[in-house]
């Protein structure tokens, strides 16, 4: 797009901010102190879970919230069976405000009950990696000090096998807990800033460290998504001629196809997102391309957000652009969208808004977002920073990197999280004077937008779950057989990016592929096993540091590859 009408597209967008956002309208921004630095918030916004849900609740009770194998759930039967379940917690439990509880569950209608339970007695929803293996999921509790899991059959007997000392409530227990009737009302008075709720994201050690987002946190997801909305809407109708109004009684009903896990941020933000204007949850027991787009046709799907391969897989479909025609916002989330996918949504869904973005679990999901004409006008850039987030580009000798230059991204605001929980290694490395230390490169240029380039961390980006070398690196390196081994990620067109094992024998030793895939699997998730294990890229290469050069690797690996 011509400079001029990229710059016409800022300044339009910008306008539109800030009308929305001016005082005394409903999205106006003020100011609090939380955890001794000023923060912005928006002041009409609700600061706690039960101030939310109440809400939701009140307006959306006959509505439909999920659908799941064929049955539906009403937000009414969803709240109400969470309230009797939160009361149960408290009264047979003794769940106090404060105390971790655990999910650990595939995407299931119970999941969104023991949220919601959980977080109106005032406890603390630890969301628990439903993937990982044994040990992975006991140790993820037992770091935040969680002594009652509510599971599914499968988790519950990886609990067991990692010999799980606390309280395990199988489906049928949560369940039947959620059907008792009590006097007691259930929701307790909550502080803002208390914690909500712990999504746990590995660091390069493989360490699982839990990310503690409070009340506060939470609540900014859904309001700022209203807000987006309301920007979106009054540049529609200067666009257009039309009034805001005129437009919005136009807008189908909020659908929505939950693709990613229940145990992610971006799993979370599907769920607030829907419940704030009392949308349906379309949930899938596994994914299945074909399942997914009769779904999508037949609760006329209006948005959904999932991993490149996601988008890739639907749009392989018969008849693809017929069958999602009631698409209006697809974000290819956890990673850039690639250009190919992006113009190929644009010719088969037209009607489609695309968006790109970046966040993470520490800042409660995105903290940048282009969408509509921002993202046709910049398609390599993650957006302008939301109002209720600063952000500035550090350079190695710390100081303030100049508009344009390449360094490592920092945010402060009222989503970033409390920190990690009990731990105060973890914290000091990654907050500075109140800001947040991402581990991502970028830069932010003049007219504010932002570009993400590489990431700091030792991190394979797959399917949009992070896999972290050092995690399978460590595994891999307890095989006797092993003398050298790297982990590394190579572009894909499906999966984002391909996890790569490079492995070098001690001398006489036999390994191969399959036993290397098996060890790591017998210990981690299966999702963190490497596609595929070469033998032939040794002696790896190193750094003047002794350390493996993974640049270097991944380009001898790229040459290789492409001349066999």
């Amino acid at each position: 797009m011509e400079q001029g009408k990229s710059f016409d597209v800022l300044q339009e967008f910008n306008e539109a901010c800030r009308e929305v956002a001016a005082p005394g309208e409903p999205f106006a921004i003020s100011r609090v102190v939380v955890r001794g630095q000023e923060v912005r918030i928006f002041e009409n916004g609700p600061s706690d879970l039960n101030a939310f849900f109440g809400k939701v609740l009140s307006e959306h009770r006959s509505r439909d919230l999920l659908e799941y194998e064929g049955r539906r759930y009403t937000y009414g039967q969803v709240f109400d069976d969470a309230a009797r379940l939160g009361a149960a917690l408290r009264r047979g439990h003794g769940i106090k405000p404060g105390d971790r509880v655990g999910i650990a569950m595939r995407n299931l209608p119970e999941w969104f009950v023991a949220f919601v339970a959980i977080t109106q007695i005032g406890a603390v929803a630890t969301l628990l990696n439903s993937r990982g293996a044994p040990a992975e999921i006991a140790a993820a509790a037992q770091s935040v000090g969680c002594d009652l899991v509510m599971c599914d059959e499968r988790c519950g007997q990886r609990l067991r096998e990692a010999e799980f000392a606390g309280t395990i409530l199988s489906l049928s227990d949560v369940l039947a807990m959620a059907q008792v009737e009590s006097s007691d009302p259930g929701a307790v008075e909550v502080d803002a800033d208390a914690p909500a709720a712990i999504i746990f994201t590995s660091g390069t050690t493989g360490r699982a460290k839990g990310a503690t987002l409070t009340h506060r946190n939470i609540c900014t997801v859904p309001f700022h998504a209203a807000y987006a909305a309301e920007v979106g809407m009054v540049l529609a109708a200067r666009r257009s001629g039309m009034s805001v109004a005129t437009l919005r009684a136009d807008v189908p009903p909020d659908s929505r196809l939950l693709v990613f896990p229940l145990f992610h941020i971006s799993g979370v933000v599907t769920f607030l997102l829907a419940a704030r204007c009392g949308g349906l949850i379309t949930m899938l027991r596994r994914w299945d391309p074909a399942t997914a787009i009769a779904l999508i046709e037949k609760n006329r799907v209006t948005g959904m957000s999932g991993p490149s391969m996601v988008m890739a897989d639907l749009l392989d479909q018969p008849n693809a652009a017929a069958r999602m025609a009631s698409m209006r916002s697809l974000i290819v989330g956890g990673q850039a969208t690639p250009i190919a996918l992006a113009q190929r949504i644009s010719q088969t869904l037209p009607n489609a808004a695309q968006s790109g973005s970046w966040g993470m679990t520490e800042i409660t999901g995105a903290a940048a977002t282009a969408s509509g004409a921002i993202f046709k006008a910049y398609p390599g850039s993650s957006g302008l920073l939301s109002p209720l987030f600063d952000g500035k580009v550090m350079r190695p000798d710390g100081e303030e990197a100049s508009p344009g230059e390449i360094g490592e991204l920092c945010v402060r605001g009222s989503p970033v999280m409390a920190g990690y929980w009990n731990d105060p290694e973890a914290n000091a490395a990654s907050f500075v004077d109140g800001w947040f230390k991402s581990g991502d490169l970028g830069y932010i240029d003049e007219q504010g937008l932002l570009y993400i380039v590489d990431r700091q961390k030792d991190m394979v980006l797959s399917a949009s779950e992070n896999i972290y070398c050092a995690e399978v690196e460590m595994v891999m390196g307890r095989l006797p057989e092993l003398l050298e081994v790297a982990l590394f990620g190579v572009p894909d067109m499906r999966l984002g990016e391909r996890a790569i094992a490079a492995v070098v024998l001690q001398p006489e030793a036999e390994l191969d592929e399959a036993q290397v895939k098996a060890a790591v699997g017998a210990s981690l998730a299966d999702y963190k096993v490497p596609k595929e294990v070469r033998f032939d890229l040794g002696p790896l290469p190193r750094n003047a540091l002794g350390k493996v050069d993974k640049v270097a690797l991944r380009e001898r690996y790229l040459e290789r590859t492409l001349v066999t």
